[in-house]
């Protein structure tokens, strides 16, 4: 209970509207970008210009280089088939093992793999306005019994009225269930869920900049209003939101 109890506690603690200013709204001077230690190249180790290696995949660098955060998306209808590829790159299973684990396109501490994808879909081709759970086993999206005829509205305020979310195409939700991780790590555990939520959304990110959207990854959200507009059991945290629209 301990160990629960703890995690809570900091999920608590940094949601939204229990924020105190920081730094910078109190007016504090900015730190540095850099280490001043960074700054004495005589005492480095060059290294070989990075964009001269070719690497077994040359099609690799060019889609790193070109991810960029839009929050600039158009009045244009996301591709389900494009949405698909986004969802399997993020989330995908390409290998079940006899004992049930799953090999997937993101790492995960112990193939515990503890998330689930919720898209809210705003405007997707031949898919109905509403929020839906990705099922990675079977490729398909399954519509929520919660879902809200004015969630587009609630989604917006939820986000803290960031107007971007509202207009994106599709916004992915990135919800862990703790205990799948924690059964074998314990608090350990805690550290691998956050990592693991960033391995989704670049994921996301650099899918969708290979089929020629626009991604932003936000964390900028009141916790207990997502939660309770996706209908989350108790158990299961959102870390992170990644929105996906036209350019």
């Amino acid at each position: 209970m301990r160990r629960e109890r703890s995690y809570i506690d900091y999920l608590e603690y940094s949601k939204w509207s229990e924020l105190e200013p920081s730094d910078y709204e109190l007016g504090v001077a900015m730190p540095p970008y850099a280490h001043d230690g960074f700054e004495k190249k005589e005492s480095g180790l060059p290294l070989p210009d990075p964009l001269a290696f070719r690497p077994r995949l040359p099609e690799f660098l060019p889609l790193a280089r070109s991810r960029r955060s839009s929050r600039s998306h158009g009045g244009f209808p996301l591709g389900l088939a494009e949405l698909s590829f986004i969802l399997y790159c993020a989330d995908g299973i390409h290998e079940v093992k006899p004992d049930k684990r799953t090999k997937r396109t993101v790492p995960s501490a112990g193939c515990r793999h503890s998330f689930d994808l919720f898209v809210i879909a705003n405007d997707i081709e031949k898919v109905e306005r509403g929020i839906y759970r990705y099922d990675a086993y079977a490729n398909m999206l399954f519509l929520s019994d919660r879902t809200d005829p004015d969630f587009g509205a609630r989604l917006e305020e939820a986000c803290v009225k960031q107007s971007f979310v509202g207009l994106s195409g599709a916004v992915i939700a990135i919800s862990c269930k703790r205990h799948r991780t924690e059964w074998l790590y314990g608090r350990r555990s805690w550290r691998y869920l956050f990592m693991e939520s960033g391995h989704i959304s670049q994921m996301i990110a650099l899918a969708s900049t290979a089929v020629g959207y626009g991604s932003c990854a936000v964390g900028a959200f009141d916790d207990d209003r997502l939660h309770d507009l996706l209908g989350l059991p108790a158990d299961s945290d959102v870390l992170s939101l990644s929105t996906v629209g036209r350019p």
